[in-house]
């Protein structure tokens, strides 16, 4: 149920965001490339874990997904892991290029790694 509800709010978001960015150049190619990166990664990293696992990941408990916690843990990780890096190096993830966000410390300067987790 909380997967629907946010399914729904992740296709209004998409919808409203392509709505407001049409005909601003550039800004919606690289909020796509944010959202493809981190897709991107998820998968890959579904599909290491499915290949280390043997295809037994995911079971099916009373017609329903039983996905362990530890394999939630790791795809929150890699997102995590994504940002903290993206911060760290260069101060800005791609989707944060797109609108000129940066995160600074108090220098001027990208935050170092511990600020940045």
């Amino acid at each position: 149920m909380l997967l629907a509800a946010a399914l729904v709010l992740a296709t209004a978001w998409s919808i409203n965001l392509h709505n407001f960015m049409d005909g601003i150049d550039g800004l919606l190619a690289l909020q796509a490339s944010f959202v493809l990166i981190a897709l991107a990664l998820l998968l890959v990293v579904g599909l290491l874990a499915q290949l280390a696992t043997h295809a037994r990941l995911v079971t099916m408990r009373g017609g329903h997904a039983q996905v362990p916690l530890a394999y939630q843990g790791l795809q929150l990780a890699v997102l995590i892991g994504y940002f903290v890096l993206s911060w760290w190096r260069g101060g800005q993830s791609i989707g944060a290029r797109a609108w000129r966000l940066r995160v600074l410390a108090a220098d001027g300067a990208p935050p170092r790694l511990p600020r940045a987790l």
